[in-house]
């Protein structure tokens, strides 16, 4: 008995540290080369950018990301019941036909640009070869994560970030500072993650031998059913994350846009990074567990635990809030370009918000385990609704620096619902 905890405790922390290995270097990657763009481009083009990337990636997370946590989801179940083949053709086709039919919105926006707008068309293309890979990267993200490969997910998590960022640079730095090499770069890095990712896929998470099997409509109404919602919620959850960017470019100005977009980058992006980490390694975990308990009471006492998880971030968040408020000037001018360290006394504060949010995230783990993507749509409206309010009050009251106190303001009120709505359903539940 000793054997196997200690054997199950040396799994989860070779886990735990593959999952952090992982996001650390696509975050160093990232911000390496957040460093070299921010130092070649200028914070108006720049800001084009961040308002190219915002549309670009719509698809992650329209159709990606509910994919991606449904492929999480149900690997622990299609694995128990021998499904395993069925899930890998259901996610196939699901990727392809979405693949398909981007191409032809590609094609018919390539037009309209050529008409209407005939001097951004060429930002067309490359945004969609990004769009597409991206959904794909995602899926196999939540495949790896599902079947808990931490390896094969760290290595292609880091490749993305570096790889993208890493083929941004050498465009800009060969071809130009300008949106459309950026853009390419970044396509042409998440293709090659996408690429090599599905390769690992194929190779070593699925028997040769089943291969050829077709899907059950079972499996395919039970991951219906439950990413759905994801779908809802997802269209929202893009909405009040590029909201910030918008809201700058209809009250603002290319230049702050760009100023911001480079501040959330080195500010609220690494814990974004942190709160995915979390969710990878949490959410495989407690699935794989609530598979196997059909008491509703044995199931409250692992959400207790991620509960716990979520809020001990709380803390963690706020020595980084702290420390940040003395040393923003050091850190930014390592971080970013000189045109863009004027607005370093902001940092802090982007912290603050990207952390809150990340709690935020480990909290609705429990939701996912639970299989209560439906209440999530009235929630994520909600807060839809919220973070619109206060990026408006912060935008037309101050600017750039109203838009990051709105969200602090936010990410607060946020935790807040969340927590409430958590404990008035998944922990009072008895169904």
């Amino acid at each position: 008995m000793e054997d196997n905890k200690r054997t199950n405790y040396f799994k989860l922390g070779t886990e735990a540290i593959w999952v952090a290995v992982g996001q650390l270097l696509g975050v160093l990657g990232s911000l390496i080369g957040i460093r070299v763009l921010t130092s070649e481009i200028e914070p108006a083009e720049y800001g084009m950018l961040a308002i190219l990337i915002s549309f670009a990636t719509a698809a992650q997370y329209l159709p990606g990301v509910a994919i991606s946590d449904t492929a999480m989801r149900f690997y622990s179940e299609a694995l128990s019941t021998t499904r395993l083949a069925e899930y890998r053709v259901i996610l196939t086709k699901v990727f392809v036909r979405f693949a398909a039919l981007f191409s032809v919105v590609t094609l018919v926006g390539l037009g309209v640009m050529q008409l209407a707008f005939p001097e951004y068309a060429s930002w067309v293309i490359p945004a969609s070869v990004f769009a597409v890979a991206s959904v794909g990267y995602l899926i196999l993200v939540g495949v790896f994560n599902g079947a808990r490969a931490r390896r094969a997910a760290a290595f292609i998590q880091s490749l993305f970030q570096i790889g993208r960022f890493t083929t941004a640079c050498i465009m800009v730095l060969w071809f130009g500072a300008s949106v459309v090499w950026a853009m390419w770069g970044f396509a042409i890095g998440a293709a090659l993650t996408a690429f090599v990712g599905y390769y690992i896929f194929t190779v070593n998470l699925v028997p040769e031998t089943e291969k050829s099997e077709s899907p059950s409509t079972a499996l395919n109404h039970e991951m219906l059913v439950y990413g759905w919602p994801l779908l809802v919620t997802g269209v929202l959850t893009w909405v009040s994350f590029f909201m910030d960017r918008w809201l700058l470019g209809l009250f603002g100005t290319a230049e702050e846009i760009g100023k911001y977009f480079a501040l959330f980058q080195v500010g609220f992006f690494p814990a974004i990074i942190g709160g995915q980490a979390l969710r990878q390694f949490i959410s495989p975990l407690v699935f794989s567990r609530i598979t196997h308990l059909k008491n509703h009471a044995e199931k409250k006492q692992v959400y207790r635990i991620n509960f716990l998880i979520a809020h001990s971030l709380v803390l963690i968040t706020l020595a980084g809030f702290f420390g940040a408020l003395f040393t923003h000037e050091f850190f930014f001018s390592i971080l970013v370009g000189e045109a863009y360290r004027s607005v370093s006394y902001l940092w802090p504060y982007m912290i603050l918000a990207g952390g809150l949010s990340v709690s935020s995230t480990g909290l609705i783990v429990s939701m996912f385990a639970d299989n209560r993507t439906k209440a999530m749509i009235p929630l994520k409206f909600l807060t839809t609704v919220i973070i619109a309010c206060c990026l408006l009050v912060g935008v037309r009251i101050s600017g750039l620096t109203g838009i990051v106190y709105g969200l602090c303001v936010f990410s607060v009120i946020e935790l807040i619902i969340t927590e409430v709505f958590l404990l008035r359903t998944v922990y009072k539940s008895e169904r």
